[in-house]
């Protein structure tokens, strides 16, 4: 044996008598654990908690219970064991459900389960009587994207609210309901005569207040959190308008100050963590945070039952389960496919000028055709506003077919849809526009339910066209949004390029 291996044992030894005393107590517990296991007899095996000296397990005693969370933390649903499909089936190796498993780390939802709005309301309902105080007053807050409009919409949201009665309201006043328009930072400085142009589609309701935030650049956040500050706030509305980003978002916002008087000089690298920075003294938020305490990402139904989120002391949300709008063309995409729909950013101004007998293609989505103009042979020009990852493509109005059957689902001529086997679209409407002549005006825009919409503008006095979409759904036709009102006169903006083909 060398010197340097009597020296190591030597150490070993020394060491192992120096902290006998601390190894005691745990070293019998193992004893008296492994000579109690018997196969024979499972219900005779103590706890260690009963084993171990009161020094070892100051908090041991007769009555612990271990604590096991009811929900899932991260879309709310209560654990249950019987539906591997469902959400709130147990992952192994994880804290969270099977199905936020497959969102967070496979970006793979399962079959949705979206409450709808009638059971959404009976637990509203309940949670309002259940939860009279602190809170002095409960409001409904209806989260609308403001890049979806009428598409982020509750179907029939003045009738189902009718229902629903806060005991504390005068009787027979429905109840008052205020309107979070979200993801303004999609339209930057086209925010004028919002509000004005939102209430064909709210009048029905008892609107308290209408507030316009961003929750990815923290736009209006702090005067939306003062307005419901003490309030039991529950956020409702359809698939992906935001609600779990607004709560992100709240919570930074809410935590940045006291982050700041605890960190010192460690707060700027805290922040970065949270997705913030404090620039000029002011904190701003990052358009790209890491996950907030609720799982959100853009997959329909995320949240999958009612979550109660305090943030601090004086701010209580609720987020619930997104209503499924069966208008949606989201409604037949696959988690990849949403990932090129949703937007992310402010969205491009691409005008397009085409004449009759062309057609413009938005992936395999929707199909417009000009059909007419009048005077005839006029070129108009149509704008889309929809996510930087959809091509518009322009072609002759004869030559869609054979695009269609040669890429569809191919290339990134005419994605998403990402699959060869996906819906082919159908005519939907003709929609006839009508502008003043005399000029360049914008005489109007075509939405499409949870894809985005197209302005049209022209110098002609009529224009038809014909939407073609996934089995005729999600079309509307509306006012022009970009300027706030129909016959604006065209800003001027340089002409971008697209596809082009078959003309």
């Amino acid at each position: 044996m060398s010197v340097a291996s009597i020296v190591l044992q030597w150490m070993k030894t020394a060491c192992r008598h120096h902290h006998a005393s601390l190894y005691k107590p745990i070293l019998a517990a193992r004893r008296v654990y492994s000579t109690t296991q018997s196969p024979a007899s499972p219900t005779s095996t103590p706890k260690i908690s009963s084993i171990l000296p009161p020094a070892t397990n100051p908090t041991a005693s007769s009555s612990t219970k271990v604590f096991r969370p009811t929900k899932c933390p991260s879309c709310g649903a209560p654990f249950q064991t019987t539906h591997p499909d469902n959400p709130g089936y147990p992952a192994k190796g994880h804290t969270c459900c099977e199905r936020c498993r497959k969102i967070k780390f496979e970006n793979i939802a399962s079959k949705r389960s979206i409450t709808d709005i009638g059971t959404l309301w009976k637990q509203i309902h309940a949670d309002i009587l259940k939860h009279p105080y602190p809170h002095p007053e409960s409001r409904v807050h209806v989260v609308i994207d403001w890049s979806d409009l009428p598409g982020s919409i509750i179907p029939n949201l003045a009738q189902h609210l009718r229902t629903l009665v806060d005991p504390r309201s005068p009787p027979g006043k429905a109840q008052r309901v205020s309107i979070v328009i979200n993801k303004i930072d999609l339209l930057p400085n086209r925010r004028n005569n919002l509000k004005k142009y939102l209430e064909p589609w709210i009048q029905d309701l008892n609107v308290g207040h209408i507030h316009v935030v961003s929750a990815l650049s923290g736009y209006n956040m702090k005067e939306w959190l003062k307005s419901i500050s003490s309030r039991r706030t529950y956020l409702i509305g359809t698939t992906n308008v935001g609600k779990s980003n607004l709560i992100s978002a709240a919570r930074v916002i809410l935590e940045a100050p006291q982050i700041i008087r605890d960190k010192g000089y460690e707060a700027a690298a805290t922040l970065k963590k949270l997705g913030a920075a404090i620039v000029n003294g002011e904190l701003v938020l990052n358009r790209r945070r890491p996950e907030s305490l609720l799982l959100s990402s853009s997959i329909p139904g995320t949240t999958a039952d009612i979550n109660v989120v305090k943030l601090g002391e004086r701010h209580t949300l609720i987020d619930t389960p997104g209503i499924l709008n069966p208008e949606q063309i989201t409604n037949y995409l696959n988690p990849n496919e949403l990932k090129l729909v949703i937007p992310t950013r402010p969205l491009k101004h691409r005008p397009i000028n085409i004449q009759s007998g062309q057609s413009i293609l938005l992936g395999g989505l929707i199909r417009i055709d000009v059909i007419a103009t009048e005077p005839d042979k006029k070129s108009i020009q149509i704008t889309p506003h929809i996510s930087h990852r959809i091509r518009p493509h322009m072609c002759g109005t004869h030559n869609v077919q054979s695009l269609l059957d040669k890429h569809l689902g191919k290339d990134k001529v005419l994605i998403p849809p990402l699959r060869r086997d996906f819906p082919r679209w159908i005519r939907a409407k003709e929609i006839v526009m009508e502008g003043p002549g005399g000029g360049a005006y914008l005489v109007g825009d075509v939405a499409f339910a949870g894809l985005g919409w197209i302005n049209v503008s022209a110098t002609v006095d009529k224009v038809t066209l014909v939407i073609w979409s996934i089995d005729g759904l999600g079309v509307t036709s509306r006012p022009s949004l970009y300027m706030g009102g129909p016959y604006t006169p065209i800003p001027r903006t340089k002409k971008a390029s697209s596809s082009n083909d078959g003309q």
